[in-house]
């Protein structure tokens, strides 16, 4: 449901995080070994019929999915080529379950700049501030992206992740590799849970808190909780923050 502006050029521009945001880091989440291990006793504990249940899940939605909305796929595919005279699909490497990377589907919104030199400043102070993810004044957003990432028709493609294993339904959201390289207590922790299209941060906070910090603190509320009920909730109320558009750039 979010977007990252971070195009695959942008990590270059992007040197390191600046002591205070790398503080912000390590205050906010301070993951130790003892609770990095009591999440771990936690997941193993649960019942194999939550995680067979969420994977069954997560095919016939995904696949449900993928036939109702096919037409809108499509037709988005076809706008994006005539338009904005680009490739209709974005792909990106993210963190999966279990320290894995895979690539990412989205719809492009973006078109890449024709000086790059121009936004390295923008990205770097988009990360010294953790927020590395949305930006509503980026020159770089097109106007048909505008109404995908409103819509969160973007997301669609992302179905086709689920489909292939690497993402759930409900999850936390798939981070760049880049932000956490420094932090593996944090990577780690997150990713003993598959990512997903949508999660706690995204019904819960999203439109209060843009920043990484809100979205990792919310993440391991969701692991520390993870039950069927909670993804149930996360579930229904995603369609009313879609329609909402809340926090949606």
């Amino acid at each position: 449901m979010e977007n990252y502006n971070l195009l695959e050029s942008d990590l270059a521009e992007i040197t390191s995080f600046t002591t205070e945001t790398r503080n912000k880091f390590q205050e906010s989440f301070n993951i130790s070994n003892v609770v990095y291990q009591s999440i771990d006793s936690l997941i193993a504990a649960k019942s194999s019929y939550y995680y067979l249940s969420k994977i069954l899940f997560d095919f016939f939605f995904a696949s449900f999915a993928l036939i109702l909305t096919s037409p809108l796929l499509i037709l988005t595919s076809i706008l994006i080529l005539i338009i904005d005279k680009q490739s209709p699909f974005f792909r990106q490497n993210r963190l999966g379950a279990n320290n894995t990377t895979f690539n990412i589907f989205k719809f492009q919104t973006m078109k890449q700049p024709d000086d790059k030199s121009l936004f390295a400043k923008l990205v770097q102070d988009l990360a010294d501030d953790g927020i590395v993810y949305k930006d509503q004044k980026d020159p770089r957003i097109t106007k048909l992206g505008k109404f995908l990432r409103k819509t969160s028709i973007d997301e669609l493609p992302q179905l086709f992740n689920v489909l292939k294993g690497e993402m759930s339904i409900i999850g936390p959201r798939p981070l760049i590799p880049f932000l956490l390289k420094d932090f593996p207590d944090i990577q780690e922790a997150r990713g003993l849970v598959k990512p997903g299209i949508t999660g706690l941060w995204q019904v819960k906070a999203r439109a209060q808190n843009q920043s990484v910090f809100s979205m990792i603190e919310w993440d391991f509320d969701y692991i520390q909780n993870f039950s069927f009920k909670q993804d149930l909730m996360i579930f229904f109320r995603t369609f009313w923050v879609v329609l909402k558009q809340d926090g949606a750039i």
